[in-house]
């Protein structure tokens, strides 16, 4: 199997994120990539300072304590993350490529009324939050600007 889902540069501003086995939080970051010729090298600016990963980083599984971008998904077959665009074939003991599904594909907003309401005295932040965590189509420039047009409607009825 061609290795490049896994060995693919991050563009620049791609976000990566981790779990934290020891506070118990996730923490997400930035990415600044360097490329030279085939080879990369990702600067991810972190709490912890910045910190480099390159391509020979993701030869090897990436589990949960490790950076990795945020669009990869766990795979319960092998038990570490991988690009979404590939998938473990017991079969074959092997990755192989696999098409997303429609509804992958075409993540679609939701209706405004399937939005939640806000609750009293909730702050824009966390009620944008809570709506992303729900509705992750939301986190998008589209699903922004419908946020905030939801929110100043609520804001200007009451």
């Amino acid at each position: 199997m061609d290795h490049s889902a896994f060995l693919a540069a991050p563009s620049v501003g791609s976000i990566f994120c981790r779990d934290d086995g020891k506070l118990g939080r996730h923490e997400v970051a930035v990415v600044a990539v360097n490329v030279r010729m085939d080879d990369w090298v990702a600067h991810v600016f972190s709490d912890e300072g910045i910190l480099e990963l390159s391509k020979a980083d993701f030869l090897n599984p990436r589990n949960h304590e490790q950076w990795r971008p945020k669009a990869w998904r766990w795979d319960p077959n092998r038990f570490c993350f991988c690009p979404p665009t590939v998938e473990w074939d017991l079969e074959k003991e092997q990755w192989v490529d696999c098409e997303a599904s429609e509804e992958e594909k075409e993540e679609t907003l939701p209706p405004a009324s399937a939005l939640p309401k806000p609750a009293d005295g909730e702050h824009h932040a966390r009620w944008r939050s809570r709506c992303r965590r729900k509705f992750p189509a939301l986190n998008s420039d589209e699903g922004a600007l419908m946020l905030g047009e939801y929110w100043n409607e609520f804001k200007s009825q009451g």
